[in-house]
């Protein structure tokens, strides 16, 4: 499904209709059934890598809201909230760098180092998911609220 596609057209209204007339707290899971269901139409094999990034992204939040209410050490409460951010980050990121970037990457290195054949290019860069950007982005907002006591 293309943002430009007649089943997208037919999607959005509905997923939009749904979202205002649902309550506040069901809305938010629909949005993700809603999502899931689009990156799916586009292509289900990257459903898992889809779940994995939203799961280390939420757990990464529930910690930091957890550590955040925690009475303690402040040093140690930091050290706890960043670790999590720096690991949904740097998870979310390398995603990303492998599937947007990664060929790029290597063919560069290829040409810069004089190597004809050079390293193999295996990627999928010609596969990649076209909301990566902001599936990601959405989960370090998420995180940095979790942090700042937004949520």
């Amino acid at each position: 499904m293309l943002f430009n596609s007649v089943e997208f057209l037919v999607f959005f209204p509905i997923v939009f209709i749904m979202y205002f007339s649902l309550s506040s707290k069901v809305r938010y899971i629909w949005l993700l059934a809603a999502s899931y269901f689009f990156y799916m139409c586009w292509n289900p094999k990257y459903m898992i890598l889809i779940f994995l990034s939203t799961a280390i992204t939420f757990g990464s939040g529930v910690i930091m809201e957890a550590v955040r209410e925690k009475n303690g050490d402040l040093v140690q409460k930091n050290f706890w909230l960043c670790s999590c951010l720096v690991v949904s980050c740097i998870f979310n990121l390398l995603v990303l760098f492998y599937f947007k970037y990664f060929e790029f990457a290597i063919r560069n290195i290829n040409r810069v180092i004089g190597m004809g054949g050079g390293i193999p290019v295996f990627m999928a860069s010609n596969y990649t998911s076209r909301g990566d950007f902001f599936l990601y982005f959405s989960g370090f907002r998420i995180c940095d609220r979790c942090i700042s006591g937004g949520y």
